[in-house]
C-alpha cells in the first residue's frame, strides 16, 4: 500500500482488514513490504507490527518481489502496476482502491475475475479475501491478457534489428 489516496482512513481500514484476517486465518502468513513513506510506515507498524503471522518487511528488489507474488495464494494491493503483472502470474488479486486507471483488467463478474476492485472498506476487503480463499479454483487467468501477450520485448528487438539492416 502506497497510494496517497489511501493515506489516513483508507490505510487504517486496510490495516484493520489485514489484522482481522490474520486473526481468523492463523495458518496463513501475511507478508507486507512496507513503503518508506512515513504516512504508510507509521500506521502499518503501529497496527500490524506485533501480530505473529504478519511479516512487515522493507521494500524488496523486483525479482524477489515477483517471486513472492507468484507463490502467493492471493495478492492485496493498491498498485496499478501489480494489477497488470498478476495476469502473467495468475494469482487472484484484490485492488484496495476506490478507482483505478487500469480498468481493462477489472471484470464486472466478481465471482470469478482474477482481479477485483474492492475499495478500502474493511468488510469488503475481508469478504473478498475469504471468497477467493474458499473458491480459489474459480479465479483463473482470462484467455486474453488485457495488457498484452508478454512478447513486446521480442517485437521491439525485431524492429531495432530491421532498422539496422536498412541502414547497412
Amino acid at each position: 500500500c502506497h497510494r496517497r489516496e489511501n493515506f489516513g482512513q483508507g490505510l487504517a481500514n486496510i490495516c484493520n482488514a489485514i489484522k482481522i484476517l490474520s486473526n481468523h486465518l492463523k495458518n496463513i502468513k501475511f507478508i507486507l513490504p512496507v513503503h518508506f513513506n512515513p504516512n504508510v510506515k507509521e500506521i502499518v507498524f503501529k497496527e500490524l507490527g506485533s501480530i505473529d503471522n504478519i511479516f512487515l518487511i522493507e521494500p524488496i528488489d523486483y525479482k524477489r518481489f515477483v517471486r513472492f507474488m507468484s507463490s502467493s495464494k492471493i495478492i492485496l494491493t493498491d498498485s496499478g502496476g501489480i494489477q497488470e503483472e498478476v495476469f502473467s502470474l495468475n494469482v487472484p488479486t484484490l485492488v484496495m482502491r476506490n478507482n483505478t486507471e487500469r480498468f481493462e483488467g477489472i471484470s464486472n463478474n466478481k465471482s470469478n475475475s482474477l482481479v477485483n476492485l474492492v475499495g478500502t472498506k474493511t468488510d469488503e476487503i475481508i469478504k473478498g479475501v475469504l471468497n477467493i480463499l474458499e473458491n480459489k479454483n474459480q479465479y483463473k487467468k482470462p484467455s486474453v491478457n488485457p495488457y498484452g501477450d508478454g512478447n513486446s520485448s521480442g517485437r521491439i528487438l525485431d524492429i531495432i534489428d530491421k532498422s539496422f539492416e536498412k541502414e547497412s
